[in-house]
């Protein structure tokens, strides 16, 4: 690949990378945050662009995106190459980890869970007052 070719791609992957983020930001600003992973000064930034500048800033000659991944083990897991992984290590007949041992609920009456859940309401034999 040539050297133009390989900058004239970069912009255009700059290019559409801004534009979309702003067009989110501009949308819905937290879940563009959440989405990018930026913060919100970048938030706001991207927001206050003009047309000239997103230009401007998508000619560089690096990607201005990234990938958000940095550990293989995730990558693998996207793919769905690491999920068959992860369940082989464990064998089948081995019980869950603790955090997914469900407890048995204490024993409660009616009546106990009813003012749990309405502290005012009171009870008395069949009527409610």
């Amino acid at each position: 690949m040539k050297s133009a070719d390989l900058h004239e791609q970069i912009r255009e992957i700059n290019l559409a990378y801004l534009m979309l983020a702003q067009q989110m930001v501009r949308e819905d600003r937290e879940a563009a945050m959440f989405r990018l992973g930026i913060a919100a000064d970048v938030a706001e930034l991207l927001d206050g662009l003009s047309t000239a500048q997103v230009v401007r800033m998508a000619s560089q000659q690096m990607v201005l995106c990234r990938f958000r991944f940095d550990d293989s083990a995730m990558i693998g897991m996207l793919t769905g190459k690491g999920r068959d992984a992860a369940t082989r290590s464990t064998p089948p007949s081995s019980p869950p980890p603790p955090r997914w041992k469900r407890w048995p609920e204490p024993a409660r009456s009616p009546s106990c869970e009813i003012k749990a859940f309405w502290p005012r309401l009171k009870i008395s034999s069949a009527r409610w007052t």
